[in-house]
């Protein structure tokens, strides 16, 4: 709803054509005092329509980034302000006046600070240049544009104005110049530049698949983005000295992977042969009941590394409007997975226990697991032979699961013998 107002109040205005300076904000003059003011008011609607994020390590680790990055700017126009929203979505964006916003769902996507800090700095740097600014230049005087604004929303408020300015896009050439700007601010700050590259790569990745993230719709190919970056790191380690990267405290880097992977389990991570975790992977079963079929598909996205271990972000997709992010890590005998990772409560728990050598059945985090043998499978998708077969029982509701698992491949097959539900392998995917 908001989009279709957005766009239709642009629709107008571009109809208008009375033109005005970049120097004013709907005709108004304009300083850096005004922008403030205007960026405010927009900050408020939008907390307040989104959320700011209760995640405190989240918010944290975005300030502490974004402060960093500003402590290098040659020109400190605004109080610079960095803000975590709520929703699990793929999108940042800058106001004016220096109000620079990241959605937690981005948040949890970005591998490390370096990753963090290009995403900040290209925001920075639509901000630093005014480009907001330009995008008012064919817009009427502010009293024919609040009428229309009026007309249309009910609501003639500043936050209103400032709300639609956040849904025209940046021209492509603003888009690249601020990642060239953001760039030069990671490089003066001391952050690694290979970030920027990490940021391409999920973006390449997410880009591939028809669920592109509004946040990429509205940028350049990721693939060019990534060319350029590319080029401007070479000039840059070649014409420019490097300073020391910002030191942060062991206690702060702990505190900003918390507010990413919550509390990771005392366990030493390691590639397991039957469920192997590596970005790339991913696996498309189909359900079968007695009445319907359906289908969804699991991807690894993301690795988060965490000290010694490695933390995967998982996506699972149900058709085209669902998709469900989870965290997974594995030891060589277990799986364990993180449901909710926008939550920094959400608790780590078992998912799958391996072993095929259990004389006995193991217990852990709720449920029984028994290693049941090994057995041929045939799919649609494959013949898997010494499949290994584990019976997985819950102790809350004492629902019985087969599934087995197939070396090098991951969960091929579960059924659940109380409701005949059968979930079964019919495409996979496997990094190289």
């Amino acid at each position: 709803m908001r989009r279709a107002i957005a766009y239709t109040a642009f629709a107008c205005l571009m109809l208008l054509g009375t033109a005005c300076g970049a120097d004013t904000i709907f005709g108004e003059k304009t300083n850096p005092q005004a922008e403030i003011e205007l960026g405010l008011a927009a900050s408020k609607y939008y907390e307040q329509q989104e959320g700011l994020s209760t995640n405190k390590e989240a918010q944290a680790r975005v300030d502490r980034i974004g402060q960093a990055l500003v402590a290098y700017l040659d020109k400190k126009m605004y109080p610079y302000r960095f803000k975590v929203l709520s929703p699990n979505i793929i999108n940042a964006f800058c106001l004016p006046g220096g109000y620079i916003y990241i959605y937690q769902g981005l948040l949890n996507a970005l591998p490390d600070d370096d990753a963090v800090a290009y995403v900040i700095a290209h925001e920075i740097a639509h901000g630093y240049n005014r480009h907001w600014a330009k995008r008012t230049e064919n817009m009427a005087s502010l009293s024919l544009f609040m009428g229309i604004v009026s007309a249309i929303t009910n609501d003639s408020s500043v936050a209103n104005r400032t709300m639609l300015l956040t849904y025209f896009k940046y021209s492509r050439d603003d888009e690249f110049y601020a990642d060239m700007c953001g760039m030069n601010y990671m490089w003066e700050a001391g952050f690694d530049l290979a970030g920027a590259l990490e940021v391409m790569d999920i973006f390449v990745g997410m880009q591939k698949h028809d669920d592109t993230p509004e946040y990429l719709s509205t940028h350049p190919n990721a693939t060019d983005r990534a060319a350029k970056i590319k080029a401007q790191i070479s000039e840059l380690e070649k014409d420019k000295p490097r300073i020391q990267k910002p030191a942060i405290t062991s206690e702060a880097v702990d505190a900003a992977l918390a507010g990413v992977v919550g509390k990771i389990p005392s366990l030493q991570t390691a590639q397991n042969q039957w469920y192997p975790l590596a970005v790339g992977n991913q696996w498309t079963y189909q359900i079968t009941d007695a009445s319907a079929k359906t289908a969804y598909t699991t991807r690894v996205v993301a690795k988060i590394a965490v000290k010694e271990n490695a933390i995967y972000r998982m996506e699972t997709s149900f058709g085209e409007n669902m998709c469900v992010q989870s965290q997974m890590l594995a030891t060589e005998s277990e799986v364990w997975r993180r449901a909710r990772p926008n939550s920094p409560a959400s608790p780590w728990v078992p998912e799958f226990v391996l072993g095929e050598n259990m004389p006995e059945p193991v217990t852990k985090g709720g449920a029984s697991y028994e290693f049941l043998g090994k057995e041929d499978i045939t799919l649609s998708c494959g013949s898997f032979p010494s499949a290994l077969k584990i019976r997985k029982t819950l102790a809350d509701n004492g629902g019985i699961y087969d599934l087995w698992f197939v070396k090098g491949v991951g969960l091929v097959q579960r059924t659940c013998k109380e409701t005949g539900v059968t979930e079964t392998l019919v495409k996979y995917q496997l990094a190289k």
